[in-house]
């Protein structure tokens, strides 16, 4: 069953890189030909053997509330005033 992640730059080729360790087909898309570099060169490091991988039973990172992760970027805070048309054909 090939697996296919239209928005591949969320995770860099997360889905591409398990479609891969899992014998699958991916295909994924993005606008930024930066994240489909990063992506490419990820996948690349699945077929190898190579990608490094969070050992099966270590707990996943929660990031706590004041780590800059964990806050909104300025172009998506509602309070600046502005929207973003995400998924959409028109303004939010």
């Amino acid at each position: 069953m090939p697996i296919c992640d239209k928005r591949r730059g969320d995770g860099v080729g997360s889905a591409a890189c398990a479609a891969v360790l899992h014998r699958r087909r991916a295909a994924g898309a993005d606008l930024s030909e930066e994240y489909l570099s990063m992506a490419r060169g990820r996948v690349a490091l699945a077929q190898h053997g190579h990608l490094p991988r969070r050992p099966l039973g270590k707990q996943v990172y929660i990031p706590g509330p004041n780590d800059k992760i964990a806050k909104p970027s300025a172009e998506l805070n509602p309070q600046n005033g502005d929207s973003l048309p995400l998924f959409s054909g028109g303004p939010a």
